[in-house]
């Protein structure tokens, strides 16, 4: 047998492997299971280092844990093996968001634009990235070209679960239109409060189902960015 076909099937059992310990990831993560969900991505970029899936779900569940310098070093990575992927910067630029560093998360969303000019998930966080920085006029903009845009690429296709998201956005809407009229004083805001909290822990759910199947392979890469984009909307 020759090197190359050595290396190549060499190659194909390591990727098999990490595969196997990505999905594993994604199914602790559907589940909120973070932890155990990270100890498998860490497995396969053990594996396989340069695997942009466990990658990108890693600095995810970073985010989510709110151990934000670690996302962005995972992010810092991501870019440094994939600087023409324009998820890459997305990502990247999400983190520096939370971070409050709004002038970077900009820079970074602006070569995301350089390399899809119509990307439409780009828009929202540019808006925010305005606010941050008190330039309201820039902000608005951003949101007006992020409804125009999810309008115009017209996603005909969206996972069943991004039904049950929309139905907790109107129940936490119809609660707040329904409980402010009622409201008094500030103690009269307890149950709103735990009952707006509910839903939302419900939504939050709901939202990291649809990632994770959005990143399961079972849609391209363009789709993931569209429905990725409109369903952050929310």
């Amino acid at each position: 047998m020759g090197f190359g076909n050595l290396f190549q099937r060499n190659f194909k059992k390591s990727h098999e492997k990490s595969l196997e310990w990505y999905t594993k990831g994604n199914r602790f993560f559907d589940l909120g299971n973070y932890d155990e969900s990270l100890g498998c991505y860490d497995k396969a970029i053990e594996l396989e280092p340069q695997y942009l899936d466990a990658l990108d779900q890693k600095g995810r569940i970073l985010e989510i844990l709110d151990q934000l310098n670690l996302a962005l070093d995972c992010a810092n990575k991501i870019v440094e093996i994939s600087p023409f992927r324009p998820l890459s910067w997305y990502n990247k630029g999400t983190v520096l968001l939370k971070l409050k560093r709004a002038s970077d998360a900009l820079e970074c969303y602006d070569k995301f634009l350089e390399l899809m000019p119509e990307g439409i998930i780009v828009w929202n966080n540019r808006g925010n990235a305005f606010e941050m920085l008190c330039r309201f006029d820039d902000a608005m903009d951003c949101l007006e070209e992020a409804t125009d845009l999810a309008v115009l690429h017209n996603v005909q296709e969206f996972p069943a679960q991004t039904v049950d998201l929309i139905e907790a956005v109107r129940r936490m809407a119809e609660l707040t239109a329904t409980s402010m009229p009622r409201l008094k004083n500030l103690k009269d805001l307890e149950h709103y409060y735990e009952e707006a909290d509910r839903i939302e822990d419900e939504g939050d759910r709901i939202h990291r189902r649809i990632t994770a199947l959005l990143f399961s392979g079972q849609f391209d890469a363009m789709s993931v960015l569209r429905i990725e984009g409109v369903i952050n909307f929310f």
